[in-house]
């Protein structure tokens, strides 16, 4: 997200103004000459305590420079072309699309709600965490770069936020976008596969994700601030007594005399623990609320309740998994996990649960077993 912002508040490193789009208003840069109106034509959009951007979602153009020689129309309908392509995706899928052993499809943006516990139908009791799924948007399609093309970039914002507590260079970046696009608290991009692209502007539902299969969640752990050895990485200790004074918690030696004559990297010592992005693997997704947007995951996950968790298809037993067992010439329904048999592409979102008429919960029974559905 940094880099995004940067790219979209450094315009005095521009070079030229482009009037095919509106997203170079904002600048944006452009390669070519310095125009002489260039502090006029490069504005900021003005922090508006009405709340009404209005007139500057709407596209507005600027003077196009071009190098002498170059047919102005040409160069701007070229231009226009190429920006359509990087700013927007197909809002309709004509195929109907199907998991693949080398699929990717898109993670999602959760706050973490809490935990508590769930039993199946043999009475085993599973700790569950629950994770919210609120407003989820598909924000932006970025098409892979033409000298390393490989895989679409699909930006992903949660939970709505004012206009008003938003920078200049923000603003920009959301009115650009369109198809009910609006601005989020957090943003996170996903590297996804051609045929998992989910058209811009659409809610995700916790039913992108199926009870039974296994996801990775990310999120920033607890802050403990600055602890020591014995706490940080669990060091016994010095002696209680015969002798030691002052040093009955210190690590002891941290390295060598003269050879190395340095102290190693990554030696355990004493230092800020906690508050770092941690990635929980192999989590089994035991029930889904579409009702209440909710996914209650098997175990705990990185975080304080209320964080903005990160939660995708597990790189191991789901992505590895099934492109071993296709290598291997099994079956299609052999591809993922026992009561798994495939998984929705390229996604669920809120618009297909209404029309769908999905129930309101279903939960993993057990293995051999089918799932239960409530509502």
């Amino acid at each position: 997200m940094s880099s995004l912002f940067r790219s979209i508040v450094s315009a005095p490193r521009a070079t030229a103004v482009i009037g095919a789009s509106k997203r170079y208003r904002y600048g944006i840069a452009y390669p070519g000459p310095k125009p002489a109106s260039y502090d006029s034509a490069w504005k900021d959009v003005p922090q508006n305590p009405s709340g009404d951007y209005s007139e500057y979602t709407k596209p507005k153009t600027t003077p196009l420079v071009v190098p002498e020689g170059t047919d102005p129309q040409a160069a701007a309908a070229a231009e226009e072309e190429r920006v359509k392509k990087i700013e927007t995706a197909p809002m309709v899928v004509d195929v109907e699309k199907k998991f693949t052993p080398f699929t990717r499809r898109a993670g999602i943006l959760a706050r973490k709600r809490g935990m508590t516990c769930l039993w199946d139908e043999d009475g085993k009791r599973w700790p569950v965490t629950i994770l919210q799924v609120e407003q989820c948007q598909v924000i932006q399609h970025r098409l892979p770069h033409p000298t390393s093309p490989g895989f679409h970039g699909l930006q992903i914002g949660a939970k709505d936020k004012d206009w008003r507590k938003m920078s200049s260079g923000m603003i920009a970046h959301y009115a650009s976008k369109g198809n009910g696009v609006v601005p989020k608290y957090r943003i996170k991009e996903f590297q996804v596969t051609e045929d998992a692209i989910l058209p811009v502007g659409a809610y995700l539902s916790a039913a992108h994700f199926v009870p039974g299969q296994y996801v990775d969640v990310r999120g920033k752990t607890i802050g403990k601030g600055f602890q020591g050895v014995m706490k940080r990485w669990g060091f016994r200790g010095q002696s209680a007594s015969h002798g030691t004074t002052l040093t009955h918690r210190s690590p002891g030696a941290i390295g060598a005399n003269q050879d190395p004559g340095k102290v190693w990297k990554g030696k355990k010592m004493a230092g800020q623990m906690g508050n770092k992005y941690r990635t929980t693997q192999n989590l089994m997704v035991h029930r889904v609320d579409t009702a209440l947007n909710l996914i209650y995951v098997r175990g705990h996950v990185p975080g304080n309740d209320e964080a903005y968790i990160e939660v995708k298809d597990a790189v191991r037993n789901v992505r590895f998994q099934a492109e071993t067992r296709f290598r291997k010439g099994k079956e299609e329904e052999d591809w993922l996990d026992e009561g798994v048999a495939t998984l929705p592409m390229p996604g669920v979102t809120l618009t297909d649960v209404e029309k769908a008429d999905w129930p309101e919960v279903i939960e993993w029974p057990g293995y051999g077993k089918e799932p239960r559905v409530r509502g």
